[in-house]
């Protein structure tokens, strides 16, 4: 028999352990990025609107508006166009998207992940 000085290598079992948790970390990658992508779309949508030439005078429904031609354009799930939310507050006009996305991930097991959008846009 070998000492333990002349035994190299990994065991089996660490070799299973490593390979299901890089599956997991592939897994979610895969999973999550289309999500995080439409709430990059999302964030782009609100700085176009942000920087739109007359937004100074536009209403809370010219915002809505241009805000679903937005979603529109970047192909957004009706999830996230329903989720949008316009108010006026004093000379304030206020856009809020916020929603949650539920991805399936093994069996009855779902992650929930949770998106917070916010712009203020001074008149």
């Amino acid at each position: 028999m070998k000492g333990m000085k002349e035994q190299r290598g990994v065991s089996m079992i660490a070799v299973l352990a490593w390979l299901t948790f890089a599956a997991a970390v592939f897994t979610c990658i895969v999973k999550f990025t289309p999500l995080y992508h439409d709430n990059f779309s999302v964030e782009k949508t609100l700085d176009s609107i942000e920087d739109r030439y007359g937004i100074e005078d536009a209403s809370v429904a010219d915002v809505r508006d241009w805000l679903d031609r937005g979603f529109q354009v970047n192909n957004l799930p009706e999830l996230i166009e329903d989720s949008a939310k316009v108010r006026r507050e004093g000379n304030e006009i206020i856009i809020d998207v916020n929603y949650e996305r539920r991805v399936p991930m093994i069996y009855n097991i779902d992650a929930v992940l949770t998106f917070k959008n916010s712009r203020k846009i001074r008149q």
